[in-house]
């Protein structure tokens, strides 16, 4: 609703917007840049992005997660920027490649195929779930640290978390034949899928 008013020009809608998240994102960016000031310009150059393309913002269908995508991928590109500097200061010498054997390559054909799989399981997930999965199982944080960034119960991110493996373990069943939820106790997860381990 938020973003809808801010389209049509509403500066009230957008401030409400900054004062709802900005203090959540630069928590969530600080994650990635270990550094408070450079959250804070990440955070404060998405809200001026979104008030200077606020005609398109209808194209945006879960805005929610458009905003912790976009202070992710801003931190990213940030950190890319930073090891390239490095590199250019201190090149590293390149590793020759190899080709790996047969089996290691079927294997690997096999692990994509399943990725593939979870990948569009995890995309049908309500938006929250999808956060809140990525956020735990993907990004590595600790379900207090989510409930703080998202405003939400830690009771309700487990939940939600919970929810999102067990149709992810359904999807992967379908693949492999067995659920890999029953092998945990036998630690023969197969690899990527090691977020089944709660």
């Amino acid at each position: 609703m938020l973003f809808r008013e801010i389209q049509s020009g509403n500066k009230t809608a957008f401030d409400e917007l900054f004062g709802l998240y900005y203090d959540r994102l630069v928590c969530f960016a600080k994650h990635y840049t270990r550094q408070a000031e450079s959250a804070e310009d990440i955070t404060s150059e998405l809200f001026v992005r979104i008030w200077l393309m606020r005609t398109r913002l209808s194209a945006i269908m879960q805005p929610e997660v458009y905003l912790y995508i976009s202070i992710k991928n801003a931190c990213f590109n940030l950190s890319r920027a930073n090891r390239k500097r490095t590199a250019v200061l201190s090149p590293q010498p390149v590793e020759d490649s190899f080709d790996p054997p047969a089996n290691d390559r079927a294997n690997h054909m096999e692990d994509k195929e399943l990725q593939r799989i979870l990948d569009l399981a995890v995309g049908a997930l309500p938006a929250q779930r999808r956060l809140i999965f990525r956020l735990v199982k993907e990004e590595g944080f600790k379900s207090a640290e989510v409930a703080s960034v998202l405003g939400i119960s830690i009771r309700t991110v487990e939940n939600q978390l919970y929810k999102a493996i067990k149709v992810l373990a359904e999807s992967a069943t379908a693949y492999l034949g067995y659920n890999p939820q029953a092998r945990v106790a036998r630690k023969q997860v197969p690899s990527g899928l090691s977020f089944f381990l709660i």
